[in-house]
């Protein structure tokens, strides 16, 4: 069963942490946008990041995918700190935001498409139809 309006809300929560980003200045957008930026390379295991926690005593038995809590965390107050924002923007400002936001997203699909399509292949049947029905 398809959960209503769940990737509105995440479209809606990651435009508004992008506009706050954006368009606004003070160290807890830094915080919490650097926060962001590096959970996420954590989770996805770019390098060094893995070398790095496996070789720290305490780290190496967690798994990273527990910092999305952070993440979602600080996306939220991005979030807020946007839609405090949005209504003094100008409407030249906000079709900026949603051009640049539709290019992220744009981007990112592309590249994930790009990444995970020489795996396709290898997918049991199971997999191939969890992944299917993801796509709204």
């Amino acid at each position: 069963m398809k959960k209503p309006f769940l990737l509105e809300v995440i479209a809606l929560v990651l435009i508004l942490a992008l506009a706050a980003a954006l368009f606004r200045r003070g160290r807890l957008v830094r915080l919490h946008a650097i926060g962001v930026l590096g959970c996420l390379y954590v989770i996805w295991g770019l390098p060094p990041a893995p070398v790095l926690l496996a070789s720290i005593p305490l780290l190496n038995s967690i798994n990273p995918t527990r910092l999305l809590l952070f993440v979602c965390f600080s996306a939220s107050v991005l979030a807020g700190l946007g839609l405090d924002i949005m209504e003094n923007l100008r409407k030249t400002d906000r079709i900026l935001l949603a051009s640049i936001a539709a290019l992220a997203a744009s981007v990112a699909l592309f590249w994930l498409w790009a990444a995970f399509k020489p795996y396709w292949p290898q997918l049991f049947a199971e997999e191939k139809r969890f992944l299917l029905l993801q796509i709204p």
